[in-house]
């Protein structure tokens, strides 16, 4: 007896002429999105975890020492890599140069690694579209690309020096290439899934995943000993993957494993915590970052369950959609049941997720209701375009923390007097060295990091014209004093001595340091307040790199159309003058 095998599917036809230059206008749009206003907030405020800033000076100098870096070991090196390629900073201004020229110099570490991010984001896009014409026609698959280009995810990663919106595309990218092998398994297309899968893991850790989908590519199609040698292409790939992105496991850095925890340069899993933790944040997620994308999900998800996805699809779907589902099932699994998931770990399933929105909006076309589909695609379309739109506005627009230096440069005249700046806001100000001394006695920086204003300040500009700077302060936060914030804020505030001002973050909500909360409502008790600085209506929380310091944030993308400008809610009390 003869093992009964389905006719082989017909290749992908090459896409039109009209249909590339669609998808490439999509991508202008992603990079309009993207590009301008990107060095925002910088370098006043840096993303929590800029990493890569650190490796490309590790890479291009090689101080510090790989092994006596915290950062070096943090995330895998593609992004670094890449990032070293692109133009150095110019070299350092003299120490007499303006503020503005100073300001651009700090930033420019940073915005180099976000311009190298932002690029890799763009990817998004063909990866969406590349997902979606295995399922639909090449227009319906350009919607895929819109919505993946303007999903807002990726938008906001993709602006920041940290490599989850640079991997935003390869999980895609990846699970295409399997299905070119499920359905050719020649050494061609062994390659090209070793390559891209092993950029996939060595831009992020949660690139292994995609072995699954590799694997099952592999045996759909292969039988006889022989041919599942060509597995060791993809495992030879990994290998060097991890030699060339993960050096820092062989250089003794940190990587530990217990019963309960797996750690790995710094990135720790509390095994026995994964209970579901992840699974609100998901949902909060998709309803607050991406409407749009979840209102098509669950449109294609009643129109699966009405077809049961397999009637009127190409004969070769069915091997397509278990390669999809290969990857997607497990990577939802993992990030549903992890309590520490953030809003970034769906980056990897938005071109997933705008591949099945446009797949539900063409089977609902086909099934005699096109006006109704061209509207839903056009809505579902607009909404995150508009949102994008809002963000790339508000990323050109100065911050409240300009504002706050704009208003002492205008209504302080004394810069002597000590101005207290609650930590870890910097202001785009010159600091005497006074300043900077105490600063670094009270709350010693990492010396090796060069990456926001005050570290730049520190170890460039020591010994400068002291005529323009100010005597800003930062208001202590190491233990002792935070224990004194939390328990007794007015003490707190009583040791600020001799300060004039206090411009404050204000934290109402804040969901694991309480000693903020305390401390807001201490300052506005017991002091007048002069002004404040709002990045949006009253009470509204700010936007941010993350939302991961309050509970339950409301919906980013709603934030985003309401919000002014970005950095955090400041208002400023006169030390020296008590409430009556």
């Amino acid at each position: 007896m003869t093992r009964s095998t389905s006719p082989p599917t017909p290749p992908i036809p090459a896409p039109h002429g009209r249909v590339l230059l669609a998808l490439l206008a999509i991508g202008v749009l992603a990079g309009l999105l993207r590009f301008p206003g990107l060095d925002y907030l910088l370098p006043l405020n840096i993303e929590p975890d800029a990493h890569i800033v650190v490796q490309v000076q590790t890479i291009e100098t090689g101080i510090p020492l790989a092994s006596e870096s915290d950062d070096w070991a943090k995330y895998p090196l593609v992004t670094a890599y890449l990032a070293a390629l692109t133009a150095n900073p110019a070299p350092l201004p003299p120490k007499n140069a303006t503020l503005d020229v100073h300001l651009k110099a700090a930033a420019a570490p940073v915005l180099r690694v976000r311009k190298t991010v932002a690029w890799l984001s763009l990817l998004v896009v063909p990866a969406g579209w590349l997902l979606a014409r295995r399922f639909m026609s090449d227009r319906w698959a350009l919607l895929a690309a819109l919505l993946a280009g303007t999903s807002l995810l990726a938008i906001h990663f993709g602006t920041q020096a940290r490599p989850h919106g640079a991997a935003v595309a390869w999980p895609g990218l990846t699970v295409v290439a399997c299905m070119r092998l499920a359905r050719s398994p020649t050494i061609k297309n062994y390659l090209l899934v070793t390559l891209v899968g092993g950029l996939a893991i060595g831009t992020l850790q949660s690139g292994v995943g995609l072995g699954f989908p590799v694997l099952l590519a592999h045996v759909l199609k292969n039988r006889g000993w022989r041919r599942h040698l060509r597995l060791l292409i993809p495992l030879a790939g990994l290998t060097l993957a991890f030699l060339f992105c993960y050096p820092f496991l062989f250089e003794g850095v940190n990587l530990t494993k217990t019963a309960d925890t797996l750690e790995l340069g710094g990135h720790e899993m509390f095994l026995s915590q994964f209970k579901g933790g992840g699974l609100p944040i998901i949902l909060r997620t998709l309803i607050g970052w991406e409407p749009a994308l979840t209102i098509g999900v669950l449109l294609a998800l009643l129109v699966t369950l009405r077809n049961r996805m397999s009637q009127g699809l190409a004969a070769g779907t069915r091997i397509e959609r278990r390669i999809t589902l290969a990857y997607v099932l497990p990577y939802l699994l993992v990030i549903a049941l992890n309590p520490r998931t953030g809003e970034r770990f769906m980056l990897p399933l938005i071109p997933f997720l705008a591949a099945w929105t446009a797949w539900g909006l063409s089977r609902l076309n086909t099934q005699g209701a096109r006006r109704l589909a061209l509207t839903l695609a056009a809505l579902l379309a607009l909404f995150p375009t508009l949102v994008g739109i809002k963000l790339c506005v508000l990323r050109q627009r100065p911050s409240t923390l300009d504002h706050a230096a704009q208003w002492l440069a205008t209504h302080v005249a004394d810069k002597d007097d000590p101005i207290y700046v609650f930590r870890p806001n910097v202001l785009p100000l010159f600091k005497t060295d006074e300043s900077t001394a105490a600063d670094e006695a009270d709350h010693p920086l990492a010396h090796r990091r060069q990456l926001n204003w005050s570290s730049y300040q520190r170890d460039q500009l020591q010994g400068r014209p002291q005529e323009q700077a100010w005597n800003l302060r930062f208001s202590p936060i190491e233990k002792e004093r935070l224990k004194t914030m939390k328990d007794d804020p007015a003490r707190y505030l009583e040791d600020l001595t001799g300060g004039r001002l206090f411009i404050l973050e204000v934290y109402e909500d804040h969901r694991v340091l309480h000693a903020f909360n305390n401390l807001t409502e201490a300052v506005r008790s017991l002091y007048p307040k002069l002004t404040e600085f709002k990045p949006g209506p009253p009470h509204e929380v700010p936007l941010a790199y993350q939302d991961l310091t309050r509970p339950a944030p409301p919906a980013f993308a709603l934030r985003v159309l309401r919000a002014e400008r970005f950095g955090p809610p400041l208002e400023v009390f006169a030390l020296n003058a008590m409430r009556q």
